[in-house]
């Protein structure tokens, strides 16, 4: 990835962002592919690295 590429990403990562900060709430995420943008809503959500082997 060159440098003019990541300044490209970073200012449309931004802009979803500040998006996100006016439209959404806390528990907002977006996933975008080539093909798709997707606004989820997690409610609850858990996380361990209990069972993480090394």
């Amino acid at each position: 990835m060159t440098e003019d590429q990541k300044k490209q990403f970073e200012a449309k990562a931004r802009d979803m962002m500040d998006w996100l900060c006016a439209n959404g709430n806390p528990h907002m995420t977006i996933i975008i592919t080539q093909t798709a943008a997707e606004l989820l809503s997690g409610e609850v959500g858990f996380q361990t690295n209990e069972f993480v082997r090394d």
